[in-house]
């Protein structure tokens, strides 16, 4: 019975010194719990945002994909036209050019689509006299004939 005393003492003792590492750790654990808790009140904030972010971006697509069926639906309209007229192009001559430009009073249609011409190559108020000077030119036939349409500045479309 004395043993059983002893050793009751020696527990109450060894009790006493590990009751301060005890509590520590216990407000440790809670801590680490408080950070969990945190942390994952802010992972399924930043969830909720991906969420909704993804879903604009989703909307967009959707939006941008319609703009392109649109533009391809225009472009496969003025793809004929366009052809065409490359066609009409590649197949002036410098003669072409000689007896246009020698002409006095061309007809409408031929002043329009010169002027055209001429604000493709960047003039600011083209008209039959500029063009007849620009047609006098050796390598206009060259320029409009290695024009690239590609990158016509939305200035000129306008």
């Amino acid at each position: 019975m004395k043993r059983t005393t002893e050793q009751i003492e020696d527990l109450q003792i060894k009790l006493t010194e590990l009751r301060p590492a005890l509590h520590e750790q216990t407000e440790m654990a809670q801590r680490q719990q408080e950070n969990i808790e945190r942390n994952q009140l802010e992972a399924l904030k930043n969830e909720k945002e991906a969420e909704d972010r993804q879903a604009e971006v989703a909307e967009e697509a959707s939006r941008m994909e319609d703009i392109k069926q649109q533009a391809e639906a225009e472009l496969g309209k003025a793809r004929p036209a366009l052809e065409s007229a490359e066609r009409a192009v590649n197949a002036l001559s410098k003669e072409d050019i000689t007896d246009l430009k020698a002409t006095k009073n061309p007809n409408e249609y031929t002043v329009i689509a010169l002027k055209c011409v001429l604000l493709y190559l960047g003039e600011k108020k083209p008209d039959w006299p500029l063009a007849q000077k620009k047609m006098a030119d050796i390598k206009f036939l060259q320029y409009i004939k290695s024009y690239n349409k590609d990158s016509i500045s939305p200035e000129i479309l306008k």
